[in-house]
């Protein structure tokens, strides 16, 4: 059985830092947010357009919690607002 000595862990954590750095800088440019709860959404998620803006979000959840929110937050200015 083989094993790494202390010198070989140290640089595989580094070549593993830098790799996961490279990845980041590469994948960074094609990443969503999600407008509910701001995690990053690399492929796929939810789109929905909410006052004639397309929005993205993570997950149908997220767009139904974020219309809810904003409804509530809503000033009411008439009975008709706030029903």
């Amino acid at each position: 059985m083989y094993e790494l000595t202390e010198e070989g862990r140290e640089l595989c954590k580094r070549l593993f830092r830098r790799f996961a750095a490279l990845v980041s800088t590469a994948i960074e440019p094609n990443l969503n947010v999600c407008a509910n709860c701001g995690c990053k959404v690399y492929e796929g998620g939810y789109t929905e357009t909410i006052n004639g803006k397309e929005t993205m979000f993570c997950c149908e959840h997220c767009a139904d919690a974020y219309k809810l929110e904003r409804r509530d937050s809503k000033p009411c200015f008439s009975k008709s607002d706030c029903a």
